[in-house]
């Protein structure tokens, strides 16, 4: 047990901090998704699958190109679900651009947006191209000014 507890751990802190998805085995979930396992480790194994999905889909709507050779075989499955059932939504997000730039009116610190990208710290004056929503939420709290569509 202490070594999948390793495992999923390592995977989790390795997927965290990197933008890019990293190497996981084919079958790296089948030892924790068991019915046997339960608790932290059974809910943790399913932050790294949650966390891993975000980024791939995160690349699929920007248009980016899924590398298929990083997925297990659960990802793969449920990528290829998706696709099936939102291939023409999601083509269509592509050509919509959901980033807007703003003015920083006040020092902020670094944020984790909603593109699961990570922005900042800024400064007052600073500009930043930022998702959509997040600039909404940052001019909601007089953070930002002069939301500009691109």
């Amino acid at each position: 047990m202490n070594e999948e507890v390793d495992d999923v751990l390592r995977a989790l802190i390795d997927e965290l901090s990197s933008e890019e998805l990293t190497f996981l085995s084919e079958d790296f979930y089948s030892k924790f998704l068991k019915a046997k396992v339960k608790g932290p480790l059974r809910n943790l194994a399913k932050y790294v699958l949650l966390w891993r999905l975000m980024k791939v889909l995160q690349v699929i709507v920007e248009g980016g190109e899924v590398k298929w050779n990083r997925l297990t075989s659960l990802e793969k499955e449920i990528i290829r679900y998706i696709e099936s059932k939102l291939g023409s939504e999601i083509k269509e997000s592509r050509k919509e651009k959901k980033y807007v730039l703003v003015k920083f009116i006040k020092k902020y610190p670094r944020i984790l947006a909603s593109n699961g990208k990570s922005y900042g710290p800024f400064s007052e004056g600073d500009m930043a191209l930022l998702p959509f929503v997040d600039a909404l939420t940052l001019k909601r709290k007089g953070v930002v000014e002069g939301i500009v569509y691109i």
